[in-house]
């Protein structure tokens, strides 16, 4: 791909060229080959009972996410979040293990989704009451089993935001406790650099609601970054924060998810 080598490894940039060049659809196509391919071979000896080429990919993850949990127990990512006392979960991921480990921990979840690339996702839809025996996952950029709802391209991110931001205005299509927990909560994100794609359009989403200023009137807001995937240095990228939540309002831990998620958990912060 005509793609200059420092871009090559940003996904909604080459998904992007493979949109244009080959169709729309191929970038979800080459994604779920590309998942399917790499669990078959990472993992079909372990469990030779699935059936890598039939079975629906969201399946194979979950089997697989069910093993690596077995394997890694109370230090397992999901696990630990499934143990966090939490009624409302906010995730960018494309996949159900956030929901399967609930489910295990006996917190069966409720799970919605934005549906960006549609007029509305529900009308008459009434959410059940949530709470952290029975927490809401809600997925922002779509999920694997439902190819047309994954954010991938640079167009796609352009789109969902502007049909975020519509949703907003209008008050549609995002449930309550979703905007209470973006606006008026400390937030942890798990798993960005700052020049992720998911990372800025999700601080845009959260700065597009009516009252994101109560963001400034927590004492804390924890970010966690991979260390490797920053590309800028640490204390700009401190200083980029505070100038979202502002001034000292952002702690920044260097570190991987594993890490932090179990400091977290045996810090016994009452979460």
């Amino acid at each position: 791909m005509p793609i200059v080598a420092p871009s090559r490894g940003d996904l909604a940039k080459v998904a992007q060229y493979l949109s244009v060049d080959s169709g729309p659809d191929m970038p979800r196509t080459e994604l779920r080959r590309y998942l399917r391919t790499y669990l078959k071979r990472e993992n079909a000896p372990h469990l030779p009972t699935l059936n890598w080429d039939e079975d629906p990919l969201q399946e194979l993850i979950s089997e697989v996410g069910r093993k690596r949990r077995a394997e890694l127990g109370e230090d397992d990512p999901n696990a630990i979040l499934a143990s966090l006392r939490l009624a409302v979960y906010v995730t960018t991921s494309w996949t159900n293990l956030l929901e399967d480990a609930l489910t295990e921990a006996g917190r069966p979840p409720e799970v919605l989704y934005f549906d960006w690339h549609r007029q509305r996702q529900f009308d008459d839809y009434e959410l059940p009451e949530i709470s952290p025996d029975h927490p809401l996952v809600y997925h922002l950029f779509g999920t694997i089993d439902r190819p047309e709802s994954v954010v991938l391209t640079e167009d796609d991110y352009f789109a969902w935001l502007r049909a975020w931001i519509k949703r907003v205005d209008k008050s549609e299509s995002i449930p309550d406790s979703v905007k209470a927990a973006l606006t008026d909560r400390s937030l942890l994100f798990l798993g960005y650099s700052l020049d992720d794609w998911e990372f800025r359009v999700l601080f845009q989403s959260i700065k597009s609601f009516e009252g994101n200023d109560l963001l400034r009137d927590r004492k804390h807001v924890g970010v966690q970054f991979r260390p490797e995937a920053v590309t800028i240095d640490r204390d700009t990228a401190q200083d980029y924060l505070e100038r979202y939540f502002g001034e000292d309002r952002v702690d920044i831990y260097w570190g991987t998810c594993s890490e932090f998620l179990q400091e977290l958990r045996d810090s016994k912060v009452g979460i």
